[in-house]
């Protein structure tokens, strides 16, 4: 019986190695069509829509917005804009 492993439950290693994997596995996607094809056999529908809208964030913070027009913008609270940590 398997049981499910939190991130707080992996050692240091098991987390660069994890991501390791992850990255790379990334990087050998080319093209939009495959991407979109990843995403979906990797992610939920709503793990999707959300990591979408964290690089909305993003991109605003990097085009200048501040958090509050964001939060406005998107309709999303102080944290969520405050974890898309850019630059």
């Amino acid at each position: 019986m398997h049981m499910k492993k939190k991130i707080d439950q992996l050692s240091e290693q098991e987390q660069i190695e994890t991501l390791d994997i992850l990255y790379t596995a990334a990087s050998a996607v080319k093209g939009r069509e495959a991407t979109k094809a990843f995403l979906r056999d990797l992610l939920t529908p709503s793990e999707r829509i959300m990591l979408g809208r964290r690089i909305w964030i993003a991109r605003l913070l990097l085009q200048g917005y501040t958090q509050a027009e964001i939060g406005e913008k998107l309709q999303v609270g102080p944290n969520t804009v405050g974890e898309c940590n850019v630059g």
